[in-house]
């Protein structure tokens, strides 16, 4: 039901959207948090 959310109508497509986003900016964030981990190691 949650990974075909968008066949319900609206409401589907509303909620398949926002977990979309919700997980973009997850994985933003760690990508951040990687990139700043990597700058402050000396080499």
């Amino acid at each position: 039901v949650i990974r075909a959310g968008f066949l319900d109508g609206r409401e589907g497509f509303l909620l398949a959207v926002s977990n979309g986003e919700g997980t973009y900016y997850r994985y933003l964030k760690l990508l951040l948090l990687t990139e700043k981990d990597k700058a402050g190691r000396p080499r």
